[in-house]
């Protein structure tokens, strides 16, 4: 239908695609006018949040286990090994990183990953072609460890049951300072990484001795625990942020006694993750009712135990540093448990997160039963940041040549800011889909933050963009649309929660007439 403009009776050519994005245009007088851009309730898939892809670049696609039911995703997480990265002392191949970052990218996705150096007992790879055991290490360091250090037992590289590396030992730090430094020199500030989970040490790279204690010193796993000061964890925080200074960084939770997370966050704005997001086990202690509360009150240094690097604005981190979770179980395995796992116990679990301001959760690219899908959905409508236009005011009419003045209103009803900047732009298009002018702008959408608590209403951000309609346009009648870019392009990769997105990711929203200059 062709709207007719009833101030200065200029019919509005009909959109080729037909959108309703101009919803209400008012004349405010003085040759102004205003849109208000219809919202809607789809699942947007955005860069940089929602789920996780775990070891796969698509569940969707997964030759060997599609998983159809998974949300598409933007992002992808793997952990390696450093046995893998280093199988000659000096010697790195970094090619089983390339080639997952070349997918990803192939994908139009990013990559999140951790460096382990320490599994499980008795652990084995379990690829197609890779059946061997998990060292953790490289052979070859193993070997020089245990030549070098009676504190080692004696083992070969073909078993994996008793040897646990000495985070403290000279040469091994010495070693895997160069590993990092190496990574870093090969990946820091790649646009296609979104960040490095911070593990390296323990078990799985998760900062403790899982089905590694020593129990002459304590049952109980926590590195500080067994045996490891602070200051000897910090090594570990300080050798990522040195290694990795451009890139995104998350530690993982510490417990209720350990400092090195609020370390991170405090000395290096470090974002913060959490691993086994879902335990409500009733055996005495469960990570949702006891650990995570607890951490987070230790990091803030209100807890018994002192902090000595209490980070008092933990809770507020999320502003400007990324938190994100991981599912302890398939939804599926949960699903089995339904008097543990009820519906209600699902929603407070992503919940929790949501309260947290996560941006991204690995739900381990397993099947989400249809319960949990509607969960699943508006989880995803909230998690990580979701940015509506309100309204735009603008002219009606400009001269060739002359200030097009644009006062925009933005919200968002996400939980968490964009990390990362994508320009905001605007461009002029003729009817017949030509776009004739692309407009930069300095607006910052990292600053768009949403309601500190999970349903409020989020912060309005008046936006004021003033752009010079070059006198070489052609005078007549343009629509006017707004895109969030990939830095340095004119590529809209960010899909906005109203109606009236185009085929490019762009979205119309207006229309301006351009007249003769006199």
């Amino acid at each position: 239908m062709i709207y007719i403009h009833k101030q200065n009776k200029l019919a509005v050519p009909q959109h080729p695609n037909n959108y309703k994005a101009w919803v209400h245009p008012h004349n405010t007088g003085a040759n102004k006018q205003t849109f208000y851009p219809r919202v809607i309730n789809d699942i947007l898939v955005n860069p940089d949040i929602g789920l996780t892809d775990f070891y796969t670049i698509d569940s969707h696609d997964d030759p060997y286990n599609p998983v159809p039911s998974y949300p598409q995703t933007s992002v992808v997480y793997y952990r390696w090994y450093w046995e893998q990265l280093e199988p000659e002392q000096g010697v790195y191949d970094f090619s089983i990183i390339e080639k997952t970052l070349a997918q990803a990218i192939a994908h139009h996705k990013k990559l999140v990953f951790r460096i382990m150096t320490l599994a499980g007992k008795g652990e084995h790879y379990q690829s197609n072609t890779n059946h061997k055991i998990i060292l953790g290490i490289p052979c070859w360091l193993k070997q020089q460890l245990i030549n070098d250090n009676s504190y080692y037992p004696q083992e070969s590289c073909a078993r994996s049951d008793k040897f646990v590396p000495n985070y403290n030992d000279p040469y091994f730090k010495q070693q895997v300072t160069k590993l990092m430094l190496a990574l870093g020199k090969k990946f820091d500030g790649n646009p296609s990484i979104l960040r490095i989970d911070t593990g390296i040490i323990g078990t799985w790279g998760e900062w403790n001795l899982s089905e590694r204690t020593n129990p002459q010193l304590s049952s109980i796993p926590d590195l500080s625990n067994q045996g490891y000061t602070e200051k000897d964890l910090q090594f570990y925080i300080n050798l990522v942020a040195r290694a990795f200074p451009r890139t995104q960084k998350t530690t993982l939770i510490a417990s209720d006694h350990e400092d090195f997370m609020s370390y991170g966050t405090s000395h290096f704005q470090m974002g913060w993750r959490a691993d086994c997001l879902g335990d409500w086990n009733q055996s005495g202690w469960n990570h949702m009712e006891n650990g995570y509360p607890n951490a987070i009150a230790h990091a803030l240094g209100k807890n018994q135990v002192v902090n000595h690097h209490a980070d008092t604005n933990f809770t507020k981190r999320w502003q400007k540093a990324p938190v994100d979770f991981e599912l302890c179980q398939t939804l599926e395995t949960l699903s089995k448990q339904p008097q543990l796992y009820s519906y209600d116990k699902i929603q407070d679990t992503f919940n929790f997160a949501l309260q947290q301001h996560a941006s991204l959760i690995n739900a381990r690219s397993a099947m989400i039963p249809s319960q949990y899908q509607p969960i699943i959905s508006n989880l995803l409508r909230k998690l990580g940041y979701r940015f509506e236009l309100q309204q735009l005011t603008t002219q009606q009419s400009v001269y060739q040549g002359g200030i097009l003045q644009l006062d925009s209103q933005w919200v968002n009803t996400g939980v968490a800011p964009s990390y990362n900047n994508y320009p905001l732009k605007w461009r002029l298009r003729t009817p017949s889909g030509e776009v004739v002018a692309t407009f930069n702008t300095d607006t910052n959408i990292r600053k768009w933050l949403p309601a500190t608590t999970l349903n409020a209403s989020p912060p309005v951000y008046n936006v004021e963009n003033k752009i010079h309609v070059p006198g070489t346009i052609a005078a007549g009648y343009y629509y006017l649309d707004v895109g969030l870019v990939a830095p340095n392009t004119n590529n809209a990769v960010v899909k906005l929660g109203i109606e009236g997105k185009l085929k490019d990711n762009w979205y119309g929203i207006a229309g301006i007439t351009i007249l003769k200059k006199q």
